[in-house]
């Protein structure tokens, strides 16, 4: 137990998780928007960003060799005029804990990584949330259109960390984000966070195609190529907000989604551990 506390406080040092001055109040958001791309800061702002700024880790993986995948975002570009939150990929090796690559990337706007997997042949598997209308995207991937207010996104890094093997957006034409991932023995991606979207894409086949609340947790299956949505749907109740905060996959292909409701008709099953709602929130 100790051990893995200090692999994983080894990790967080490495990128940089740690804040050198007082914080922010919130990200790019409608309500919040970032600084406008291009805008020149004065010597002065750019100081003051600089040492206002988060280098933050969200999320942790390790390979079947024990090298370490490290996620997140920083803020650290920003100062002299650079883009918002930028997302950040670094790899450790399993033996030093030497920095085998990091590598940041966005739009032009706040983007962070919240969840990150690692595929057999040691590719990043990261998703997160994307403010950004310009955030890179590669042909052929399932959503290359930003949908607005912020929207997920899914994208696999090659082994190398120097190029994506896609990019694609998940998400409505309002707020999205992919809170937990997970990989199948085939490499299909399983995701699960929260949608504001009325519109979020949803499949025949899905337990549940309307939104009922706010927000309401989703549920998603990307092939690996991430241009074909196997499945997505919505789970929720009548309440104001669900939201899906991590996703595992089973040997046989089920996923095992954890999260929050604040709905006493959230749908459950015969059997189950516990079907009353007992309070304002439940897991």
């Amino acid at each position: 137990m100790g051990a893995a506390v200090v692999l994983l406080l080894s990790a967080l040092a490495i990128t940089g998780a740690l804040r050198t001055g007082p914080a922010r109040t919130a990200g790019a958001s409608p309500e919040n928007p970032p600084d406008t791309p291009g805008a020149q800061l004065t010597d002065k702002q750019a100081s003051a960003r600089a040492t206002d700024a988060i280098d933050a880790a969200k999320a942790v993986a390790v390979d079947r060799e024990n090298n370490i995948y490290v996620a997140g975002f920083t803020e650290s570009l920003e100062a002299g005029g650079g883009p918002g939150e930028q997302i950040t990929v670094t790899k450790l090796s399993a033996g030093d804990r030497a920095v085998v690559f990091s590598t940041t990337l966005g739009g032009s706007a706040d983007d962070r990584a919240l969840a990150v997997a690692v595929t057999d042949d040691g590719e990043a598997v990261v998703t997160g949330v994307t403010y950004s209308p310009d955030f890179p995207v590669t042909p052929g991937a399932f959503d290359t259109s930003y949908g607005g207010r912020g929207d997920a996104f899914v994208l696999r890094l090659t082994p190398d960390g120097s190029s994506l093997s896609f990019s694609t957006y998940l998400g409505g034409n309002s707020y999205d984000d992919g809170a937990g991932i997970d990989l199948d023995p085939e490499g299909r991606i399983y995701l699960a966070g929260q949608t504001d979207s009325g519109d979020f894409p949803t499949t025949p086949q899905a337990f549940d195609r309307t939104k009922l609340g706010q927000t309401d947790a989703f549920v998603a299956r990307l092939d690996a190529s991430g241009s074909n949505l196997g499945f997505a749907g919505f789970l929720g109740g009548s309440g104001e907000k669900e939201w899906a905060t991590d996703v595992a996959v089973d040997a046989q292909g089920s996923a095992h989604i954890v999260g929050v409701t604040d709905s006493p008709d959230f749908p459950t099953t015969t059997g189950a551990f516990d079907r009353s709602f007992n309070g304002r929130q439940r897991l």
